[in-house]
């Protein structure tokens, strides 16, 4: 039995994990991976440590290592600064090209109008020597050899995305070049990233859709709806009651992944070829946010899951901006990143995608939602209750006899998320735009023989709720008659002007 520990030391500080323990056989080769983040300053030392019975005859065989940036870019320094590359920095994924001290990168281009506005986003990867805090993003602008503009832009240090924008003051088609590079002081080293410069022309009152989808959210849990479950979801019925509910929408499937394919793509999962969690969508797929990002609209994405992350299901295609968590996150935390990238482009048209979770198992709603629909004073878990036939007491609810106490943390769910997308329904831009609300499966609360889970393919797995608001909607209205939200898509291009682009 051996235990080996490993320490990074920048100067006189040391990190690393705890120690790793094995046992092997004799004659028996192991591998093993360790990984740390790098010290803000850069390693000068490393140490490792192994202990053990000596006589064991451990034979260290080989060593390897490599310099991991967060982003994982697996191209060299050079390669990386020739052409655009995935960068991941906080959470928020963007086409980027990687910058270091000494390399410059050169951008000609044409104003687009006389009020042109250049927007670029910069971040810095966690690897830097010296003193971080006086690395800056320099941009010089110049015309007919005339310099036009100088200026420096910090570069936050915490590794997240910032966003600058400066108007160029230039006459409509004059030519002029960008010139951009990392600046820093002797014995400061650090690499940033910078996301592809952007030219536009502002306008004062830009469009903006919003597609919402909240996560295993069944067609009966909307407050208002024909034959709906007792439950309180204000922000939606107010929705509602400025646009069109529709009673008996239907998805495509009861599987996220694939769900969530066939909204971004039109297509039913037999065609998009996406039927599982673990399939990712097609590169060759055309999705809703190419057809608006090729009509000239900020594309930007919010979701709550790591199943809808650009490594698990490439359901980023066409997205600017694009925010998912590594593991899952509740809805306020990502509701203030999806108002964040409505925020942040105030004169620009944006289509917006945000993805909710909670109504997820295991549910557990945050106070006052988790009693919210269940009786106050009843116990869920009086031994004197009597399970209903063939119960299936949920193993993080090991207690619980009453299923009915189950059905109420769900429904607490949707009520928080109803709570946290208020905000958001309730912005000015938000209500003068297109909103789209619906869900990518359903749930199974103890029907049809199976108990907390979207097993097979019921009403109560495929029924989704379905709103559609936009300001000359007939306020009101309710379609009774079935519908699919696979033509979601369709129907917010067409409310956008945009009927006439492939998808």
């Amino acid at each position: 039995h051996l235990s080996f520990s490993v320490k990074l030391l920048s100067g006189s500080v040391a990190s690393g994990g705890e120690p790793q323990s094995v046992d092997l056989q004799r004659a028996e080769r192991r591998a093993f991976r360790l990984a740390w983040p790098v010290a803000s300053h850069g390693v000068t030392y490393l140490q490792l440590a192994i202990d053990g019975d000596a006589g064991a005859g451990v034979e260290l065989s080989a060593w390897a290592f490599a310099l991991r940036a967060p982003n994982e870019l697996a191209a060299t320094l050079d390669e990386a600064e020739a052409k655009a590359l995935p960068a991941l920095l906080a959470g928020e994924r963007r086409m980027a090209r990687l910058l270091r001290p000494g390399r410059r990168f050169v951008v000609h281009a044409r104003a687009p109008s006389d009020d042109a506005v250049l927007a670029i986003g910069v971040g810095a990867l966690e690897i830097a020597r010296g003193d971080p805090e006086s690395v800056t993003l320099r941009m010089r602008v110049r015309a007919d050899g005339r310099a036009l503009r100088d200026e420096a832009f910090a570069i936050d240090k915490r590794g997240a995305w910032r966003t600058f924008k400066t108007a160029l003051a230039l006459a409509a088609d004059v030519a002029f070049e960008i010139e951009f590079e990392v600046e820093s002081p002797p014995g400061t080293y650090a690499l940033a990233m910078l996301a592809d410069p952007l030219l536009y022309a502002p306008q004062a009152s830009p469009p903006t859709v919003v597609l919402i989808t909240s996560d295993t959210h069944r067609g009966d849990h909307v407050e208002g709806v024909v034959g709906a479950v007792t439950i309180k979801t204000p922000a939606l019925l107010e929705l509602a009651a400025r646009g069109v509910l529709f009673e008996d929408c239907y998805a495509s499937t009861n599987v996220t992944v694939p769900s969530h394919a066939a909204l971004l793509t039109g297509l039913h999962p037999r065609d998009t070829g996406v039927t599982d969690n673990h399939t990712a969508l097609a590169d060759a797929a055309t999705t809703l946010s190419e057809v608006f990002r090729d009509a000239g609209w900020h594309t930007c994405a919010a979701t709550s899951v790591n199943l809808l992350d650009f490594t698990s299901s490439n359901t980023n295609q066409g997205f600017e901006r694009f925010s998912a968590p590594q593991l899952a996150r509740n809805a306020e935390k990502t509701v203030a990143i999806a108002q964040r990238f409505l925020d942040e482009a105030p004169d620009r048209p944006v289509f917006l995608w945000l993805h909710v979770f909670d109504a997820h198992g295991p549910y557990q709603p945050p106070a006052p939602f988790d009693r919210a629909f269940y009786p106050q004073g009843k116990d869920p878990t009086d031994p004197a209750l009597e399970l209903e036939p063939g119960m299936r007491v949920p193993t993080y609810r090991p207690k619980v006899r009453d299923a009915n106490f189950i059905r109420a943390l769900y429904a607490g769910e949707i009520a928080y998320e109803d709570a946290q997308l208020a905000q958001l329904l309730a912005c000015e831009r938000v209500r003068a735009g297109v909103v789209a609300f619906t869900g990518d499966h359903g749930e199974v609360l103890g029907r049809h023989g199976y108990w907390w889970s979207h097993r097979d393919v019921f009403p109560d797995t495929l029924r989704v709720p379905l709103i559609v608001a936009w300001p000359e909607a007939p306020r009101g209205t309710r379609v009774s008659e079935p519908v699919s939200n696979v033509d979601i898509g369709r129907t917010l291009l067409d409310l956008s002007g945009l009927q006439q682009r492939a998808f």
